[in-house]
C-alpha cells in the first residue's frame, strides 16, 4: 500500500468525501492499525454530520408547518377576507396564538435537548407535591384539547416527591400533548397519580387514541421518530411536534426516575413516570 495513494485519500476525505476509506493494508503493522484507527473515525464523523443533517431537516420540516399557517392567517387579515366580521378576525388571531406558542414550545424544547446534551443542564430540585403539577397540566390540556375530554385522579396517599417542578411540567406537558395529537375529538385522556410501595409516585397519562404498532414502540422515544404520520387523529396543525417523549425520558432519568409506554393498536396508550418518593431520594445533584 502506497503511502502516496493514503495522502491522496486522506486529502479527499478532509475536502468532505466522507464515504471514502483507506485501504487497510493486509500486513498487521503500525500503518495497517493507522489506516484502522482512521476509518473508524471518519466513519463516526460521517455518521455525525448525517445525524446533523437529518436533524436540521427535521427542525425546518417543524418550522414549516406553524409559519405556513401564520402567514395564511395574516394574509387572510390583510386583504381582508374577515369582512369586518369581529368573531371571524379574532378566530384567525387565536390560530395565530397558538401557532406561535407552538413555535415557542419548539424552540423551548431544542434549547432544553441542547443544554441535556452539552451537560449544562440545571435541575433546581426541591420537595413537591405531584399535585401541585399535576393540577397545573391539568389546566393547560384543558387549552390543548381538541374535543377530547381531559380527566385526572390523584391518589390521597400519594407521596412528596425530590423533582424540579418546572422540568416535571414540561416533561408531562409534552406527554399530554403528545397524547392529545394521536386521540381523537371525542377521545379522553387522564392524568392518574398513585403510590407504588414506599418507594416511588407513579405519573400515568393514559389516552384512548389509535395506538402504536409493537415494531414502533423500541424507537417511541427518539428524537423527531414519527412511526406513521396517518396515526394522526388530528391536522398537522394542531399536532405537536415529535421531540417531546425525548426530552420526557431524559429529563424524568436526569431526576433518577425513570419512564416507559405501552400501548394497544385500536385502544390507546399508557405512558407511566415512575419518580422516587422522598425517603427513597439521594441528595440532589446537578447535570
Amino acid at each position: 500500500y502506497k503511502r502516496q495513494d493514503m495522502e491522496r485519500t486522506s486529502r479527499r476525505i478532509a475536502q468532505g468525501s466522507l464515504s471514502l476509506r483507506l485501504d487497510t493494508p493486509v500486513t498487521d503493522d503500525e500503518i495497517g492499525h493507522l489506516a484502522l484507527s482512521f476509518n473508524q473515525m471518519v466513519a463516526q464523523l460521517e455518521a455525525a454530520f448525517k445525524n446533523q443533517k437529518q436533524f436540521v431537516a427535521d427542525v425546518s420540516h417543524e418550522l414549516r408547518t406553524p409559519l405556513t399557517a401564520l402567514s395564511g392567517s395574516l394574509e387572510m387579515l390583510l386583504i381582508g377576507a374577515d369582512r369586518g366580521d369581529i368573531e371571524a378576525s379574532r378566530s384567525l388571531e387565536r390560530n395565530m396564538y397558538a401557532e406561535v406558542q407552538r413555535m415557542h414550545r419548539l424552540v423551548e424544547d431544542l434549547l432544553a435537548l441542547t443544554r441535556l446534551d452539552e451537560g449544562k443542564m440545571v435541575l433546581r430540585e426541591d420537595t413537591i407535591n405531584v399535585r401541585t403539577v399535576i393540577d397545573k397540566v391539568y389546566d393547560q390540556a384543558q387549552q390543548l384539547a381538541h374535543g377530547q375530554e381531559i380527566l385526572k385522579e390523584i391518589a390521597q396517599d400519594t407521596p412528596l416527591v425530590r423533582a424540579d417542578s418546572d422540568r416535571l411540567q414540561q416533561v408531562l406537558l409534552n406527554v399530554v400533548e403528545n397524547a392529545l395529537k394521536f386521540t381523537s375529538t371525542d377521545g379522553r385522556v387522564e392524568l392518574m397519580v398513585y403510590k407504588e410501595g414506599q418507594t416511588a409516585a407513579i405519573i400515568e397519562v393514559r389516552d384512548t387514541g389509535k395506538g402504536i404498532p409493537p415494531e414502533a414502540l423500541p424507537y417511541v422515544f427518539d428524537r423527531f421518530y414519527r412511526a406513521d404520520p396517518a396515526r394522526s387523529r388530528l391536522p398537522q396543525s394542531v399536532s405537536g411536534n415529535r421531540l417531546g417523549l425525548a426530552i420526557a425520558k431524559e429529563l424524568i432519568e436526569a431526576q433518577g426516575g425513570s419512564i416507559s409506554i405501552s400501548s394497544t393498536p385500536g385502544k390507546g396508550t399508557t405512558v407511566t413516570i415512575r419518580l422516587r418518593s422522598i425517603a427513597a431520594t439521594p441528595a440532589p445533584q446537578n447535570i
